[in-house]
């Protein structure tokens, strides 16, 4: 954590006064809490848009020179702060969904197995590279996706099992 009491982020700290309902929002004009609600809803827009995709990048790049090491990023000293933290950003993923007509359910789907996604690149990243370090959970982790990347395979796949099994044995007679 920085040394600052209140470090950067997405808000500026005198947006987050404004937010919290103090810092001159009783004597500020209406024109310019219209214009600081519209600068709050554009930081928070392009953190979405552009800061958030970076960061994915940067945590699933584990040895690269950019890459961010997730442990460093969980604050252990408030951990209940820090997953309030993460559960508030699930209720915003909720809001901003329902906001743009999207749906929740498949966003969050989709989210937890992009994040799966990338767990498992990480995983192959790390037995490529140092192939004694991974450990058997790591290993049990990478087979079990593998299984269930073939279930899926297998199911999006409208052959029957007849049909399958008809073919192989006719491939087996032509040799």
């Amino acid at each position: 954590m920085s040394d600052s009491p209140d470090p950067g982020g997405i808000l500026t700290p005198k947006q987050r006064e404004f937010l919290r309902g103090r810092g001159g929002g009783t004597e500020m004009s209406e024109a310019s809490k219209r214009m600081t609600r519209k600068r709050i809803a554009e930081r928070i827009r392009v953190s979405i848009i552009k800061d958030m995709p970076l960061i994915e990048q940067a945590l699933a790049t584990e040895h690269k020179s950019n890459s961010i090491s997730a442990e460093k990023v969980v604050d252990f000293t408030n951990l209940k702060g820090f997953y309030d933290g993460l559960r508030i950003q699930v209720a915003l993923v909720q809001h901003f969904s329902e906001a743009s007509g999207g749906d929740v359910d498949q966003f969050i789907e989709e989210g937890l197995e992009r994040g799966l996604k990338t767990r498992e690149k990480k995983l192959y990243s790390k037995a490529h590279d140092d192939p004694l370090s991974i450990t058997l959970a790591e290993l049990k982790e990478l087979h079990k996706s593998k299984l269930e990347e073939q279930d899926e395979e297998a199911e999006n796949n409208e052959e029957t099992w007849e049909e399958i099994i008809e073919r192989v044995v006719d491939d087996e007679n032509l040799k």
